[in-house]
């Protein structure tokens, strides 16, 4: 339903990631955390905003990849 409360989150397949040259789990990762922001208020409405979840996204990202899980 367009314009619901919750971001969509659409899980992309491996042929988009790869056309994207990505990883499959890195860009599940960057569309999981997009989302997140979403939830959080984050939009891409404008050129600054959208650099602003830029940013945040890449921020996240670095954490989360550098974070030992055992």
């Amino acid at each position: 339903e367009e314009g619901g409360a919750l971001p969509e989150l659409k899980v992309k397949d491996r042929a988009e990631s790869k056309d994207q040259k990505k990883l499959f789990w890195d860009h599940l990762l960057l569309m999981l955390t997009h989302s997140i922001l979403h939830l959080f208020g984050y939009d891409h409405e404008n050129d600054i905003d959208a650099r602003k979840m830029e940013i945040k996204e890449e921020t996240l990202i670095k954490k989360i990849s550098n974070t030992v899980v055992h």
